[in-house]
């Protein structure tokens, strides 16, 4: 009887000692939010389309003799211009970009179609 007993005495501390008594609810935590440093980008004049290649955000803009801006992607430094205004090579009246990126052998091209002369042109 004795033996009875200390083996139920012994599964009672057994059960008891592995309960679990440390569970905590846990909270819900806030959306992390990144700050960092405003930048103008008052220089793109009014942009209509915005892609993003490689390390590159290509801004389409009309109001600017250049039609592409070029700004890098992660510090948004200003990287150039193309896509002078008219109807030459290179030229654009009414570009838009139809897709991010195009591979072709070993490069990657933008796609843009001209409306206006009704052309496709691989940047």
């Amino acid at each position: 009887m004795r033996i009875l007993f200390i083996k139920v005495l012994f599964v009672f501390l057994l059960i008891v000692g592995c309960k679990n008594s440390t569970t905590q609810q846990a909270l819900p935590q806030e959306p992390h939010i990144l700050v960092g440093q405003k930048i103008e980008l008052s220089d793109t004049y009014s942009a209509i389309d915005l892609e993003i290649a490689d390390s590159m955000l290509i801004f389409l803009c009309y109001g600017d003799q250049y039609k592409f801006h070029v700004y890098n992607k992660n510090t948004l430094k200003f990287l150039g211009k193309f896509g002078h205004e008219g109807r030459g090579p290179s030229e654009y009246v009414m570009p838009v970009i139809l897709s991010q990126k195009m591979k072709i052998r070993d490069s990657s091209y933008l796609v843009i179609y001209d409306n206006v002369p009704r052309r496709l042109s691989f940047v």
